[in-house]
């Protein structure tokens, strides 16, 4: 909570049930990150271009999600390397 993560690499990094409320998210990598389960309530800097990259395996949550401007939780498509996160979901 209340992180400062300003253009950070987060490739990669399980938020899985993480509390990211009151983050800073600008400018930030989050290429195959999964965002799952995750408190993004208050987060600054995150755009739709953020969330295509990344793992949003539960991205029909409009509460969090919606309010990312430019983002449809709608038409988001799986990105091909978030297979990765198969094995350790099971």
């Amino acid at each position: 909570t209340g992180s400062n993560f300003r253009y950070a690499r987060l490739d990669y990094v399980n938020f899985s049930m993480a509390s990211l409320k009151d983050t800073d998210l600008t400018g930030a990598s989050l290429a195959y990150a999964l965002i799952q389960f995750t408190d993004l309530r208050g987060v600054s800097g995150l755009t739709a271009e953020q969330l295509a990259q990344a793992c949003l395996i539960q991205a029909t949550d409009e509460d969090r999600l919606g309010t990312v401007v430019g983002f449809n939780t709608q038409s988001y498509q799986l990105p091909e390397g978030c297979k990765i996160w198969e094995q350790a979901l099971r």
